[in-house]
């Protein structure tokens, strides 16, 4: 109902004015109802961005539809056909059942242009077998003589319920799930702030205190004391990372770097920042990417020291787009003058900048790990399908021409984990040692791939040329 009441209340304001104001249906006949019913059809198809518009138009046309509809109009005839009333009828159970169909076939066959009928019959069935055996006896039945005892009768479901879903909740583990579970060190993107520790004094990574994680942290400070791995005053050398959720992603692959090669690695992040500060960042994460790049970044970067490295961690599946078009080749330009003003600035404190290179197209996977992990209900089947090798080379080749010309020209240096993610043909969520190699379906690698990372990284953080 919180949810639900504007839209109820839209019903309800229409059946009002149209008792209350009686020129209301004149001013109405004028309009086309098929034209109305196309334009609810319509905005089904928006993209998932403007969800809330799309949301707004469509109670809006629909009420404007019911208002509209008067006998004798081709409107009217079509949704007065036996068929369509019948869909109106069972349409509450049809949609309590087709999520339940989409998400068991999502899970076990997928969903396909061939299984498409077969589920869609499936969803029709279930609707009217449980509209016809469930809803509507329940809802004619005569529950009690008196009113107030059925009122009664309903409250006391709805406590039962209640109190099955709070026990259910306070479950350590509230779940039927049957199938195996990724085994890995962590799963979601919640476990990016998690903190972590190195063997030794002063290397624990503080998690949360050393990210951004919306506009309401612009002003926080991102302590390196409480953000480095290892000694950053007295290292042999010190890497500062920065960028996106990926650059906390990554916080694993220094265990070497530091133990060994006693170096001191500061991670720091921003969700949703701008690869470059010079990437305009409209998301809502805006604010606090321009507080990221214009005072955090900064301020870190004036305790480097001659030698040392700034990693750039970022996701750069913006600049591979399955299409290319004139704003995608503006934004790669933007990305290209970003890396070379940073290397600039850099260099004049003897400082050097390694970037991290596109990985296969995961996140258009839209997969969870557990998706991944083979089960007895989809062994048959990937349900973790994403572009293949030569497809996702082939969109990120202008991103690599870029990127290699930068690091020609001795600007950067390039760290590329493309092989890693994608061993074989076929780019999937497993390694060629069979781990999973993302903690989501956002695409952030998984600590296990991180540290399969870790020998590439270490490679090149360590490099004198």
């Amino acid at each position: 109902m919180p949810a639900r009441l504007w839209e109820l209340g839209v019903g309800c304001l229409l059946f009002l004015g149209l008792k209350q104001f009686n020129g209301v249906p004149r001013h109405l006949e004028k309009v086309p109802p098929l034209l109305l019913l196309a334009g609810v059809v319509g905005v089904l198809f928006v993209p998932l961005k403007f969800a809330v518009s799309a949301t707004i138009a469509v109670v809006v046309l629909t009420a404007a539809l019911i208002a509209c509809l008067r006998s004798g109009t081709a409107g009217y005839k079509v949704l007065t056909r036996q068929t369509i009333v019948y869909i109106g009828l069972i349409s509450y159970s049809l949609y309590l059942w087709h999520w339940g169909v989409l998400s068991l076939s999502r899970w076990t066959i997928g969903i396909h242009w061939w299984s498409v009928p077969f589920q869609i019959a499936l969803m029709l069935s279930l609707a009217s077998a449980s509209h016809r055996y469930v809803e509507t006896p329940l809802r004619r039945s005569d529950w009690s003589s008196y009113r107030w005892q059925s009122i009664g009768y309903g409250i006391g479901a709805c406590a039962v319920a209640g109190g099955l879903l709070t026990g259910l909740d306070a479950m350590q583990t509230p779940s039927l799930y049957t199938g195996r579970r990724p085994d890995l060190v962590a799963v979601g993107p919640q476990s990016l702030t998690e903190p972590y520790l190195i063997k030794g004094p002063g290397t624990r990574w503080q998690g949360e205190k050393c990210v951004l994680s919306d506009n309401s942290q612009v002003g926080k400070r991102l302590s390196l004391e409480e953000c480095t791995l290892g000694h950053f005053a007295t290292a042999k050398r010190r890497v500062l990372v920065i960028g996106n959720s990926f650059s906390a992603a990554f916080t694993q692959a220094f265990d070497e770097l530091v133990a060994e090669d006693g170096y001191a690695v500061a991670i720091t992040s921003c969700w949703g920042a701008s690869v470059v500060p010079q990437l305009a960042n409209d998301g809502p994460w805006n604010k606090a990417n321009d507080y990221y790049w214009e005072s955090v970044v900064p301020s870190l970067v004036s305790h480097l020291k001659r030698g040392d490295w700034v990693f750039l961690i970022g996701d750069m599946a913006e600049f591979s787009p399955k299409q290319k078009s004139p704003e995608s080749s503006e934004r790669l330009q933007q990305l290209k003058s970003g890396l070379v003003a940073l290397s600039t600035m850099l260099s004049s404190k003897g400082a050097r900048l390694a970037v991290l290179h596109g990985n296969p197209f995961a996140r258009e996977a839209s997969c969870r790990p557990v998706l991944a992990a083979k089960q007895w209900f989809n062994s048959f089947t990937d349900l973790c399908r994403l572009p293949n090798r030569r497809k996702s080379l082939l969109r990120r080749k202008e991103l690599d021409t870029v990127l290699v010309s930068l690091e020609h020209e001795g600007m950067i240096r390039v760290v590329d984990l493309f092989d890693l993610f994608c061993p074989g043909e076929e780019c999937t969520y497993n390694a060629a040692n069979g781990q999973i190699l993302y903690r989501d379906e956002w695409s952030h690698p998984s600590v296990e791939a991180v540290r399969l990372s870790a020998a590439a990284i270490r490679r090149v953080l360590t490099s004198t040329d």
